[in-house]
């Protein structure tokens, strides 16, 4: 059996006689060999029906009256062969019942039905739901069988249906334009109670089919320990209308390993006591863990493109009005406190640094949060910065706040541009010394 499984039948446990046992109407389901995964029979005269020997097995395990009709028991089944010796690697009791209601009634003719679809389990008996467990590492396939121990069950009606599991696809696509370059993104996604867990490994792939490279996280657990909202971050190729997020297929170890194209496109992350080095492919930063630089250098290609990075903030006094007679201003630089890497993937790094603005003459406020995002084999550094006003409102006037970078400029001054990409798309660009005689159009 595969896929979607749903099997039902009647069973009844028959007491005629004196010689006749009330107890265990058991069977089992998704029955697999690890061993030997595409041949449950390789091992079958070794097993030769020893309870002990079915610990290496994978399967469902419904026990219902047993041990003398004296408890309802389900199981996992992982095939640790260890559990054979070690009754410290069996299978834990996943559920348990020992009241009367949910233990055996001689000559009670039972309705059962079994489903497995996608990662949830359940069984029913009579039309009672007796487990519903969602499994993080469902069972997809095997082998449905019965199991008695010195007792006469009668079984019929006997059926079972399977068909493709339903997968747990995420449709996504931009709100507005599509992006005309790659773009890095970070976003959440919602799942239902137990669809996904937290090893469960996702996917991320575009309509052609190309595989995304992405980072996740957990950002909310359900209570039964699976994932309510995901954290998902990577770099979407320019033109990508739509994409689809789901769980990723098992692969082995063997073909595990990132194809040297996505290694190229990692980010890495090196930290030491004085600052992080960070690179992209594309780009690379250093952050220093104090001081005044948000980032010391920042490099494209090799080459440096910019430095220095800080907050700035200025102030004044009161606000300028007409009857404004005298306004004092002071300038605020941005101090670092503390520095952190707040997560590192494969894809994105995350690095956080808190800290507050100083004026020349050591007066401390406006603590700060910056966090820097980098991508890997992108150009791209998204800053999001905070802050908390804890001036006096009466006097502390914000006038100006913001970061400045140091930017060097190799050409003639003539040859030096300052550009500004613009909200329309266009770029809005002035060479920091005009040509003399350019004319430039008034009214």
């Amino acid at each position: 059996m595969s896929g979607k499984v749903t099997i039902e039948y009647d069973a009844c446990v028959v007491v005629e006689s004196d010689g006749d046992r009330l107890s265990d109407l058991n069977c089992f389901w998704m029955a697999s060999d690890p061993q030997y995964p595409d041949n449950l029979w390789k091992r079958e005269k070794w097993r030769s029906g020893i309870f002990l020997n079915c610990y290496s097995l994978q399967l469902y395990y419904l026990g219902y009256g047993g041990n003398h009709n004296s408890t309802t028991r389900f199981r996992r089944y992982d095939g640790d062969e260890s559990g054979i010796t070690n009754p410290k690697a069996r299978p834990a009791i996943l559920k348990e019942y020992t009241d009367a209601g949910h233990l055996l009634k001689p000559n009670h003719w039972y309705h059962i039905k079994i489903t497995n679809e996608n990662n949830r389990v359940s069984y029913y008996i009579d039309g009672e739901r007796l487990v519903d467990f969602r499994d993080a590492e469902p069972l997809r396939e095997g082998w449905f069988g019965f199991r008695t121990t010195l007792s006469r069950t009668r079984i019929t009606n006997f059926s079972y249906e399977c068909s493709s599991q339903e997968a747990t696809a995420v449709p996504l696509q931009w709100i507005g334009e599509t992006p005309r370059q790659d773009k890095a993104v970070s976003f959440g996604v919602p799942f239902d109670k137990g669809e996904v867990f937290p090893e469960n490994k996702l996917r991320l792939s575009a309509e052609s089919g190309e595989d995304i490279p992405i980072d996740t996280w957990t950002l909310a657990y359900w209570p039964d320990g699976s994932v309510k909202w995901g954290g998902i971050a990577g770099v979407i190729p320019a033109g990508t209308e739509k994409l689809t997020l789901e769980k990723a297929v098992k692969k082995s170890k063997a073909k595990s390993k990132l194809p040297d194209t996505d290694k190229k496109k990692s980010v890495s992350v090196t930290e030491t006591s004085q600052g992080i080095h960070i690179s992209t492919g594309a780009i690379s930063a250093y952050i220093p863990r104090q001081g005044e630089f948000l980032i010391d250098s920042l490099l494209y290609k090799g080459v440096k493109v910019g430095g220095k990075a800080r907050l700035i903030c200025h102030t004044q006094s009161e606000p300028v009005l007409e009857s404004t007679s005298q306004v004092s201003f002071t300038n605020y630089i941005g101090e670092l406190k503390s520095v952190t890497v707040e997560r590192a993937g494969s894809v994105r790094a995350l690095v956080k640094l808190e800290g507050v603005h100083k004026s020349p003459k050591g007066r401390e406020w406006l603590p700060f949060v910056v966090r820097l995002y980098f991508y890997g084999g992108s150009e791209q550094v998204k800053m999001v910065h905070s802050f908390v006003y804890d001036g006096d409102q009466n006097k502390d006037f914000i006038r100006a706040l913001g970061v400045r970078f140091d930017v060097p400029m190799r050409e003639a001054l003539y040859n030096r541009h300052v550009a500004f990409s613009c909200a329309d798309g266009g770029v809005w660009s002035e060479p920091v010394q005009p040509l003399v005689g350019r004319r430039i159009p008034i009214g």
